[in-house]
């Protein structure tokens, strides 16, 4: 018997951390919701649609473990991610067009070092992004395009060697290509989610990277799981 295939029923909450805690070394984790069709957000294009009490779970779980979210800044614009607060991890958001998500603009928190933007120096934005988070908080990281090895790079030399990105598919698949992910954890839900709006959890650049199983939780029919990723 196969026992990382398991019924949460037999998890505690202290187990599940066991199983979600981060490895010694420098670790990029993305974490996605999907559908059992795989699509990647529900009917309002937002991710928010489609996760469940058992994904929340695991939402609330990487968070509570990672020092660092990252994240698309179109994926970010769309979800209203907010800058972070006190006790919380900052926020980076990636774009190479500069685009500076909805909430940070009205956000107080947004020059208090809760909120980064990864961009490149010809983004259309990136005076604005400056007045709005401070110099120190925008990230100039390659010319046309942003340099995500770099951008890894820096935020392990700023000491956040457990990185949670959360989306989206585009980012996903561009750090694929790249191979700059070493894990992911990806919460199926028992829906089906058909039409040409509803993306993959990865969209864009071509990749193949293979899975070794973690494990494989079952949560009242939700399946979550973390696979470590090799190239």
């Amino acid at each position: 018997m196969d026992l990382r295939l398991l019924h949460a029923s037999s998890i505690s909450t202290d187990d599940l951390r066991e199983l979600y805690a981060y490895p010694d070394h420098p670790t990029l984790r993305m974490n996605f919701v999907a559908t059992l069709d795989g699509a990647a957000n529900g009917s309002d294009g937002r991710s928010g649609s489609i996760n469940n009490p058992a994904d929340k779970l695991v939402y609330n779980l990487n968070r509570e473990l990672s020092q660092v979210v990252l994240v698309g800044a179109q994926t970010a614009h769309v979800e209203g991610f907010r800058p972070a607060v006190d006790g919380e991890p900052p926020v980076v958001a990636v774009t190479r067009s500069g685009l500076i998500p909805r909430e940070w603009r009205t956000s107080p928190d947004a020059a208090g070092g809760g909120a980064i933007l990864v961009t490149c120096a010809d983004a259309a934005t990136l005076t604005d992004a400056r007045d709005l988070l401070g110099e120190e908080h925008v990230w100039v990281l390659g010319d046309h395009e942003v340099d995500l090895a770099a951008m890894k790079a820096r935020l392990v030399a700023a000491g956040w060697t457990r990185i949670l990105s959360e989306g989206g598919p585009r980012f996903f698949s561009a750090l694929l290509a790249e191979g700059l992910v070493d894990e992911l954890a990806l919460s199926y839900v028992a829906r089906l989610i058909s039409g040409d709006h509803h993306p993959r959890i990865t969209e864009g650049r071509p990749s193949d990277a293979h899975l070794t199983r973690r494990h494989l939780l079952d949560i009242d029919g939700t399946l979550i799981g973390l696979w470590d990723v090799s190239y």
